[in-house]
């Protein structure tokens, strides 16, 4: 009898077996992972694994090429940062104070004879920031500024205490002199200080405009007197005089400073007329030496 049988081809290969289970039969023995959630029946068995936190990267400085500094600006726009820090609109008063058994300029607060301070502030530790800086704002700030003393001695200490070079910057300075009969100017306290003032004041050969505030006395009502005031004047500020000649004349301008019935002073400037006859009196005491 003949087999019926069908021959079966069996592969050579050996291969797992594959057992596949309900999907809502559940099997948690066999899970090859670990939650993170504990849940009740794992709670007291298995402990929480703890996940390190990711650690930042380490921040490294910029490359010294890639840092946009102060000075990498445009000339123009520094000036224009200096301008902004280092000027006033209007006159910067200064007056002196002593500490240390020193006399010290410092800017005053309160109104003179015939300033009255301007509380704009200003900021000159720029100066302090770098050398280049320094010699770029310092022109800024004493050759844009106005500077005004109320003493002569005010102005010798500020003069002697920014040096020759911040001297030869300044543009317009305003002198709160008095005058008198005998062409004396200066208080009594201070009239010592206009020669040394002067000296100091010797260098500013950019000085376009130097002002004297003159308390008028009966010395300006007459031509005589005029010419004695200017003689006066000679004595006290010919260092000046004559390291500029005829340009310090020319950038003289002459105040009348006048008390004010009830108190306080006016100021304004001279009459045409004085301010011709006393620059040329100072002329002709300037050329005959």
């Amino acid at each position: 009898m003949a087999d019926l049988t069908p021959n079966v081809r069996s592969s050579k290969r050996k291969r797992a077996q594959v057992t596949y289970y309900d999907s809502d039969s559940s099997h948690e023995e066999d899970n090859d992972y670990e939650s993170d959630f504990p849940n009740d029946a794992s709670a007291g068995s298995s402990k929480r694994r703890k996940i390190a936190p990711a650690k930042a990267p380490a921040s490294r400085p910029l490359p010294i090429r890639d840092i946009f500094t102060f000075m990498h600006l445009a000339p123009e726009l520094r000036n224009r940062i200096y301008e902004l820090a280092l000027t006033a609109p209007e006159d910067i008063v200064l007056k002196t104070k002593q500490k240390d058994y020193r006399r010290n300029p410092i800017r005053s607060k309160a109104p003179s004879k015939s300033f009255v301070p301007h509380k704009y502030p200003l900021h000159p530790k720029v100066l302090l920031l770098n050398k280049q800086i320094n010699s770029e704002a310092q022109p800024i700030l004493y050759g844009r500024n106005k500077f005004s003393f109320e003493q002569s001695i005010a102005m010798h200490c500020f003069l002697a205490s920014i040096g020759t070079i911040n001297v030869a910057s300044l543009t317009h300075v305003s002198l709160e002199a008095y005058s008198g009969r005998n062409g004396g100017h200066g208080t009594n306290s201070s009239a010592g200080m206009d020669y040394p003032a002067m000296v100091l004041l010797a260098p500013a050969h950019q000085l376009r405009v130097f002002e004297i505030g003159c308390l008028v006395f009966l010395a300006f009502e007459k031509k005589k007197e005029l010419s004695d005031n200017a003689v006066g004047f000679y004595r006290m500020a010919y260092p000046w005089l004559d390291a500029r000649g005829d340009k310090a004349v020319e950038s003289l301008r002459l105040m009348e400073i006048n008390k004010v019935i009830g108190g306080g002073y006016s100021r304004k400037p001279m009459e045409a007329d004085k301010v011709k006859i006393f620059k040329d009196q100072l002329r002709k005491v300037m050329n005959s030496r």
